[in-house]
């Protein structure tokens, strides 16, 4: 978590725990409700990367990559999936 993260998580939690509306809350410390509104929705979707449609992937130098067992003809698929299941597939076109 950055320390932009850890600031606003933390504001979050101030502003629960206040009894304040947000918009009150957000007057008295005076934080523009857009950000604060912004920043609730980035770290909500940080938490649950389905929410936005992307997942992060990273590179993994610990890890070898596995080679191809078999040659892959044109006009076929090439599937990527990792040992929890997770993965994805591309469609492949030629000409």
């Amino acid at each position: 978590m950055t320390t932009k993260e850890s600031y606003w998580t933390e504001i979050f939690h101030e502003q629960e725990t206040s009894g304040l509306t947000q918009k009150e809350f957000c007057r008295q410390k005076q934080i523009k409700l857009s950000t604060f509104h912004y920043w609730k929705s980035r770290l909500k979707s940080s938490e649950n990367p389905a929410a936005t449609g992307f997942i992060e992937i990273t590179d993994a130098p610990d890890q070898a990559c596995p080679e191809p067992e078999e040659e892959l003809p044109a006009g076929k698929h090439l599937e990527v999936r990792w040992a929890k299941g997770f993965g994805f597939r591309f469609h492949l076109r030629w000409g």
